[in-house]
């Protein structure tokens, strides 16, 4: 048997930062758009529910889907991805 070739370097331990708050992270306009929203009564129950029925892993496949359109007038042997909108 052959022996792989990939040239990795060793895979290092994970370091948990226990010491950092998550907070710290948040943008301060990440941080009122939160605080409004959870303003809104029963704002939390519905996000509960949507991620309950849809699953994370849906809702960031969801996401990530590409925004770009195929126009009429290209051909299939073009390769460029031209905006419809």
């Amino acid at each position: 048997m052959t022996q792989p070739t990939n040239n990795l370097p060793a895979a290092r331990p994970r370091k948990v930062l226990t010491q950092i708050a998550s907070v710290s992270w948040e943008h301060p306009a990440d941080r009122a758009a939160l605080q409004s929203l959870r303003a809104v009564p029963g704002f939390d129950m519905v996000v509960k529910k949507i991620y309950g029925f849809i699953g994370e892993r849906g809702i960031r496949l969801l996401f990530r889907q590409t925004p770009c359109g195929w126009a009429p007038s290209s051909s299939r042997a073009s390769t460029s991805c031209i905006p419809t909108c």
